[in-house]
């Protein structure tokens, strides 16, 4: 049989399915989902976190309702916020810091683009200080009645820290040390000056804590687009 009638032999033999059978085909095949890999890496780090992180946590939280009934509400509002600041340093600390644990050369080739293990950070970073905080201002201001005003402005420290700290970040250095002493002094100097802020009213307030968050968001996605595009490794 020569090369020629091999090909026609070949070419008769192929069959065609139906319409009716592709049809089939097609709506048999299970559905292509996209795997969510933001939920498993952020669980992943809130169990990844030291126990005593969250003993340390609590501990300050229940200290911060006892203040709540020893002292004046202007002195309580500068203490309340810059302890909820130091907070959210610890967890700051384990989370979002670089070279905390040595563990960058493996982060930045493993499945995981280093953008993703930096994103899942930040988010879990938020939710556990917006926990910490709510825990620690709302029920101690319900109870002596102090308002919404109170409420953002002990949140303020460390909006203005974590604004500080990340504007340091991206325009100046990655220094773990730096970062951190930036953060602190910065929630210091806003704890202090929150009695002079809740004076001014809630308007002025609130304009502050949105403006704050505003350029939060957009820094945060600076810093998480920044490390996902100049990494070195990419899996």
């Amino acid at each position: 049989m020569s090369k020629k009638d091999v090909i026609a032999f070949l070419n008769e033999a192929k069959q065609t399915p139906s319409p009716a059978a592709v049809e089939r085909c097609i709506t048999s095949l299970p559905e292509v989902r996209r795997p969510n890999r933001l939920l498993p890496l952020m669980k992943l780090q809130i169990t990844s976190m030291p126990a005593s992180m969250y003993v340390l946590a609590f501990c300050a939280v229940v200290l911060q309702h006892f203040l709540f009934d020893r002292m004046e509400p202007g002195d309580t509002l500068a203490v309340v916020g810059i302890s909820s600041a130091a907070v959210a340093q610890l967890f700051a600390w384990h989370l979002t810091l670089s070279g905390a644990g040595n563990m960058t050369e493996i982060e930045k080739c493993c499945k995981y683009s280093y953008g993703q293990i930096l994103l899942a950070r930040i988010l879990c970073l938020c939710a556990l200080t917006v926990t910490a905080l709510s825990a620690a201002i709302v029920p101690g201001a319900a109870a002596n009645r102090l308002g919404v005003g109170f409420v953002l402005a002990a949140a303020l420290p460390t909006l203005a820290g974590a604004l500080a700290a990340l504007l340091w970040a991206n325009y100046v250095g990655n220094s773990d040390t730096a970062l951190m002493t930036v953060y602190l002094v910065t929630a210091l100097l806003t704890g202090l000056t929150l009695e002079w802020i809740t004076e001014a009213g809630l308007f002025l307030i609130c304009a502050i804590v949105l403006a704050v968050l505003s350029a939060l968001v957009i820094q945060t996605k600076t810093l998480t687009n920044r490390r996902m595009y100049h990494e070195a490794y990419h899996y």
